[in-house]
């Protein structure tokens, strides 16, 4: 039983000594701390599930912001393109066509036809005449002088229709018609725009510039909607976290300037506090008491002024001083 009670004695003795070290004392207001370089992550994946069609990156290279950095299958939505781009084409021929009327070919028959029409009113009219002059005489019979007359209607009905058909023709189509054709040509951009959606969702592009750290498939596997494929850490999201105890919380905000220093010979760069948990933790282990208080740490983050020979899960100091030069 003695042994046990020693024991624990031991414990609790080398876990106090071991928190003294890594912090001090609440008197001596520690300035030094132990912190890791810890790096944030950015996954890229696509909005679309399918089969690896190309991988574009391998883990070490570096990518820019805007790079395609995967593709999947999209054998079916290019077609899709394809035909959203081939209707497109189609209505806007259809609206410059109602905007330009007839071509000159369209004209110059039906020109053609209005001469033939003129011709035969000519030949009507004089063939009604001579029938008049006849019944004048008794010689014509009624029927006869009612044929010519048809006939010379008909043909100057035929006059006015070749003419106003040149007219029309010569001009836009009606205003309702060609509204009718911008409408038809903004559903088309707008089939045409979703196609182009649907080729892009495909894609897997860079919203970063940095490092690849992994890529989690390969060309020929299949990924879900969301899954991610690759993985990037740009230079500015490595952090340093280090954790302070609560007697040197107050002396530490948002924007406070810290030091880091790390490797031999010793490099020393500055970091701006940007993030203090709200919430303590204990350091392990720990038996409660009076004195526990002065074992709650805080998590604290601060952001590099240079990363520059930093790497994720690398240890270094943290200072609330200038270090000596």
């Amino acid at each position: 039983m003695t042994n046990i009670f020693e024991w624990v004695r031991d414990t609790v003795v080398a876990a106090a000594m071991a928190v003294g070290a890594l912090f001090g004392t609440a008197d001596e207001g520690p300035t030094s701390y132990q912190g890791y370089v810890e790096g944030e992550y950015v996954r890229i994946g696509a909005a679309t599930g399918g089969t690896i069609d190309t991988l574009n990156v391998r883990r070490g290279d570096t990518v820019n912001d805007g790079d395609v950095v995967f593709i999947l299958e999209q054998e079916r939505e290019t077609a899709a393109l394809r035909e959203a781009a081939a209707r497109l084409a189609e209505a806007r021929a259809a609206y410059e066509n109602l905007r330009s009327g007839l071509r000159d070919p369209e004209i110059a028959v039906l020109q053609a036809q209005r001469e033939q029409a003129e011709a035969d009113l000519v030949l009507s009219e004089s063939e009604l005449r001579r029938v008049q002059q006849l019944m004048r005489a008794n010689v014509a019979a009624a029927q006869r002088l009612d044929a010519a007359e048809a006939a010379v209607a008909r043909n100057q009905a035929r006059v006015e229709e070749l003419r106003a058909r040149i007219q029309s023709g010569q001009m836009a189509a009606r205003s309702d018609e060609i509204a009718g054709a911008r409408a038809r040509i903004a559903a088309a951009t707008a089939a045409m725009t979703q196609a182009e959606w649907q080729v892009s969702q495909r894609s897997g592009v860079s919203t970063v510039t940095g490092l690849v750290t992994d890529t989690m498939f390969r060309a020929g596997e299949q990924v879900q909607p969301g899954q991610p494929v690759i993985e990037i850490l740009p230079p500015e999201n490595l952090i340093v976290r280090f954790f302070v105890p609560e007697s040197a919380l107050a002396s530490i905000t948002p924007t406070r300037q810290v030091w880091l220093q790390w490797g031999a010979p010793v490099h020393t760069v500055m970091a701006s506090v940007s993030y203090v948990a709200p919430q303590a933790e204990f350091t392990p282990p720990v038996i409660y008491s009076e004195n526990a208080r002065g074992k709650l740490v805080f998590l604290v983050e601060a952001r590099p002024a240079s990363v520059d020979g930093l790497n994720p899960g690398q240890p270094l100091d943290v200072t609330l001083e200038e270090p000596a030069q």
